[in-house]
């Protein structure tokens, strides 16, 4: 994906396995973090995480397994850059 992404997850210990997913960091005010699936975490209880499926770098953990809505969110996002038509402008034109 991206270099700018930033990953997260919930510490270990504050909620169920089941809900330290890794979602992706979409704004962030003050101490709230907004992810791309809409959920609001508080700062220190979270944790920076590497991209799921990619080894951790120096200060990231390795990742549990990802928020769908957030990679597939982020994914469409990056993907429609100024840089990059949309998938809509290019099916549009390839069947012009």
């Amino acid at each position: 994906m991206s270099e700018t992404i930033q990953w997260f997850q919930y510490k270990p210990g504050l909620v169920g396995e089941a809900q330290r997913v890794t979602h992706c960091a979409r704004h962030t005010i003050g101490d709230r973090i907004r992810s791309w699936c809409r959920r609001e975490f508080d700062a220190v209880t979270v944790e920076v995480a590497a991209e799921p499926g990619a080894t951790p770098s120096p200060g990231q953990v390795a990742p549990c397994g990802p928020c769908v809505p957030c990679l597939l969110l982020a994914t469409a996002a990056i993907e429609h850059s100024a840089a990059q038509p949309s998938a809509r402008v290019t099916l549009a034109d390839e069947h012009a």
